[in-house]
């Protein structure tokens, strides 16, 4: 949507938007929403009213940042490689991380550490069912509907 206005037409930004978006596309850490809008001559005001009612300037907004990240994402694993060379354990597990080496995740196994496995009860009867809750009361909130 951000390349087509609501009439899908395509979304083309007033001289003041295209300030504004040229503006952010400057790198710095510490950039306000204020001193953005200062440099492109557009008050605080007008850009909150356009990141309300205009979709298409809140889409190139939001799309912006994703640019930024790529433009500067060699830097970015630089410095984090650069702390974690210099002992920062959480660069040094992002780093592992962005790399490949290292990943988060769970498992699951079933009884020592075998596969987990399923039964279809889609086939049981009524009274197999009531049998299964008889030896785990437990599994009668799933097996029955209103838990028993």
């Amino acid at each position: 949507m951000a390349d087509q206005a609501q009439n899908g037409a395509p979304w083309v930004p007033s001289v003041a938007q295209a300030a504004v978006l040229e503006a952010a596309k400057d790198p710095g850490v510490d950039r306000t929403i204020v001193a953005i809008c200062g440099e492109a001559g557009v008050s605080r005001t007008a850009f909150y009213s356009w990141m309300r009612e205009d979709p298409g300037f809140k889409a190139k907004w939001d799309g912006i940042w994703i640019e930024a990240l790529d433009t500067h994402f060699a830097g970015i694993v630089a410095a984090v490689v650069k702390k974690a060379q210099a002992g920062g354990v959480g660069a040094a597990r992002l780093a592992a991380e962005l790399k490949g080496v290292l990943s988060r995740r769970i498992e699951l196994t079933g009884r020592d550490g075998g596969p987990v496995r399923t039964i279809d009860l889609s086939k049981c009867s009524p009274e197999q069912l009531d049998a299964l809750i008889a030896l785990d009361p437990s599994l009668a909130s799933e097996l029955k509907p209103g838990g028993g």
